[in-house]
Order: C-alpha cells, then sequence, then structure tokens
C-alpha cells in the first residue's frame, strides 16, 4: 500500500529526468553566446555612462576590458564553440576567472558608490 505512492514519486522523478536532465550541448551553447553578446554590450554601455557622467577612474577601468572585448568580437572569438570548447578548457577557464576577479571588485566599488552618493544626498 505504501509503495505505490513511492513508485508514482519515482516514475515522476524518471520523466523529470528525462526531460530537463538532458541538454543539447549546441543549444546551451547559443544561449551562452547570447548572453556573451548582452554582457559585452551592457560592459559598453556601463563604460560610456561612466565617461558620460565624469567618473574618470571607473571610466579607465572599464575601458580596457571594453577595448579587450570588442579585439574578441570582431575576431569572433567571443562564441562558445562546441566542437573546439574542450580543445580550449584551460584557457577559457582562466579567462572566466580573470573575468570574474575584475568584475567582483567592480561591483563592490559601484555598489560602494552609490552608497556613499544616496548617503551624501
Amino acid at each position: 500500500m505504501n509503495s505505490l505512492p513511492f513508485c508514482c514519486h519515482l516514475v515522476f522523478l524518471a520523466e523529470l529526468e528525462d526531460k530537463y536532465n538532458y541538454r543539447n550541448p549546441y543549444e546551451i551553447s547559443s544561449h551562452i553566446n547570447n548572453l556573451v553578446v548582452f554582457e559585452m554590450v551592457l560592459h559598453g554601455v556601463c563604460c560610456g555612462i561612466f565617461l558620460v557622467t565624469g567618473h574618470w577612474f571607473m571610466f579607465q577601468l572599464t575601458f580596457t576590458f571594453v577595448i579587450y572585448n570588442t579585439i574578441l568580437f570582431f575576431n569572433g572569438q567571443h562564441n562558445i564553440d562546441v566542437t573546439t570548447h574542450f580543445g580550449s578548457f584551460k584557457a577559457k577557464t582562466t579567462y572566466q576567472f580573470v573575468k570574474l576577479a575584475f568584475y567582483w571588485p567592480l561591483l563592490v566599488v559601484v555598489i560602494d558608490r552609490m552608497v556613499t552618493w544616496a548617503w551624501s544626498t
């Protein structure tokens, strides 16, 4: 009597696993590529806002990364290719950690400046 709900749960979990666990690597790479382009555009917009508002230190800090993103974009190296991704896995992992090490302090500085500005007014 108690085994019937247990079996129903197992069947339900098996259906969920079949439906959502298998991900096509080509579909994932296309979604990631769309996010990468959005990230690059958003980073360029933030850099432009820093330039227009006169935050020169933040502009100089982000401008070098915008130049690097522009070079990657025009060389076509910003996209993730499933067939060649595992050959350059170590380089891509290093790039992602460097980007994370760049974005984390940038986020902290921006939030700190926003809070400081909000308290001063």
